[in-house]
């Protein structure tokens, strides 16, 4: 997958520098170019990380999985709220954009750290059946 990114950049380079013809224009080309790449990308690694949330199934890194796709996301959303025509007055653009880039990071960060719960759970000690010292215990 990052191979096919790279490429994409590679691909791209040649058509900005062609684009060069006149300053404004070139400002402008390669800033949207740059600005759909990056939403692009943030939709496929959201939709890559959702995939593997459920080829890896339950448990602990399942979950965080989810959570993880679900902040980034959010995140991706957030900032396509800004760059799509305005669809809205730009007070509500910017409340949507930042609440979504809020509580985005917020599940990102509560993914985190059910690992670290989960990796701070004790566990318990398997006792032989019949075990009468505590040198029995695995």
């Amino acid at each position: 997958m990052v191979h096919y990114i790279f490429a994409l950049l590679l691909l791209t380079t040649p058509v900005a520098a062609r684009a060069q013809e006149s300053a404004v224009a070139a400002s402008t080309f390669v800033n949207s170019l740059s600005l759909w790449v990056a939403v692009v990308v943030g939709i496929i690694a959201s939709l890559l990380v959702f995939a593997d949330a459920k080829r890896i199934g339950g448990g602990v890194l399942g979950k965080v999985y989810y959570y993880f796709a679900i902040g980034m996301l959010l995140i991706v959303l957030g900032f396509l709220a800004v760059v799509v025509p305005p669809w809205a007055d730009m007070f509500t653009i910017m409340r949507v954009h930042d609440g979504m880039f809020i509580l985005g990071y917020l599940i990102i960060a509560i993914g985190a750290r059910k690992i670290i719960v989960a990796y701070d759970k004790p566990t318990k000690p398997v006792v032989k059946e019949n075990a009468e010292s505590l040198d029995q215990v695995v």
